[in-house]
């Protein structure tokens, strides 16, 4: 058996163009951690090393990289929602206070957007309350073998799931407006991080999309409505991953004194 490599391999896929750059990219990551850097790995060293990673999210992901890459068919398991312990509306917004970046924060923060989306956010994307969400700032890395360090790729792309609407409250809108220019997202991640660090107070930027789902839904915002703000393509989304719940609530109904 001829050996290929996992940079000739990626080398292939990126130039048949039927994956993103930042898919291919995140194989290699899920792949080099696992040691399979070659076609040589048959489906029982993979499934043994599998077991080695204690994230099950992550052992998805790469089980996922295996099919794509080396053909390995290895079942995908469901993936495990992440469950969040949510501060307080003023908790949140003493945290996004605390960064340079505070507004781009409450805009994950009260219109859902992710950390992509609110890195390339300008006042020029606002349509009086609505918001177009029609672009991210991609920031990647790879290898660069001509230095042997690592090379950072920035460049603008598409959202997520394609482009969409959603609302602003009035009293954000001239703040949005205020935005000129677009940011690295990794600068919005780190300064959340040193105010999360200093105030004690646990934030990163997905917690926002599901505060921010989790209060709609608490407050009874129609559920169709949620899914737009949250735009998620299945309502299954919006109630079952990001709608956060305590099922202690259970004891106060039927636990008596």
């Amino acid at each position: 058996m001829t050996v290929v490599t996992l940079e000739t391999r990626l080398k292939e896929m990126m130039d048949a163009g039927k994956q993103k750059p930042q898919t291919i990219w995140g194989y290699e990551k899920f792949l080099k951690r696992i040691g399979a850097v070659d076609n040589t790995m048959d489906r029982y060293q993979a499934e043994s090393r599998l077991f080695a990673l204690t994230s099950a999210n992550c052992r998805r992901s790469t089980i996922i990289a295996l099919r794509s890459v080396w053909g390995i068919k290895i079942p995908i398991p469901a993936p495990t929602p992440r469950r969040y312990e949510l501060p307080s509306e003023e908790s949140l917004r003493f945290v996004a206070m605390q960064s340079s970046h505070e507004t781009r924060i409450l805009t994950m923060m009260y219109e859902g957007l992710r950390l992509g989306e609110a890195a390339a956010l300008t006042g020029t994307q606002l349509r009086k309350d609505r918001l177009l969400v029609d672009r991210q700032v991609i920031e990647l890395s790879i290898t660069a073998d001509s230095v042997g360090g690592r090379q950072r790729i920035v460049r603008i792309g598409p959202p997520k799931y394609g482009v969409a609407e959603v609302t602003v409250p009035n009293w954000l809108q001239p703040r949005i407006e205020a935005l000129t220019a677009t940011v690295l997202p990794t600068s919005i991640q780190t300064t959340l991080q040193k105010a999360s660090k200093k105030t004690g107070i646990k934030v990163n930027p997905h917690l926002l999309r599901h505060w921010l789902c989790t209060d709609l839904i608490d407050k009874g915002v129609p559920l169709p409505l949620v899914q737009k703000q949250m735009r998620h393509k299945r309502l299954e989304t919006t109630i079952g991953i990001y709608h956060e719940y305590q099922e202690e609530l259970l004891h106060t109904l039927y636990d008596k004194d």
